[in-house]
């Protein structure tokens, strides 16, 4: 629930801090791209460095998902 008032109520940074914190708690936190769909939608500019790139937020937070679970071996 907390993620879901951050998204829509703190800054995109603190959200995406919220996102990535809880990908390290929780196993298997598909939410994770959900939110960073939503974040794309709510302030998503669709411009990065002069290119158009409307899902810059949730491959971010895909490649970090995917990264965790590396992360997460090395570590435990």
């Amino acid at each position: 629930m907390l993620l879901v008032l951050s998204v829509f109520m703190l800054p995109i940074y603190v959200s995406i801090f919220l996102i990535l914190i809880s990908i390290f708690f929780f196993n298997n936190f598909v939410e994770a791209m959900l939110f960073g769909f939503i974040i794309d939608l709510l302030y998503g500019s669709g411009t990065i460095l002069g290119l158009h790139f409307a899902y810059f937020f949730t491959i971010i937070i895909l490649i970090f998902y995917l990264f965790s679970f590396k992360l997460k071996e090395i570590l435990r």
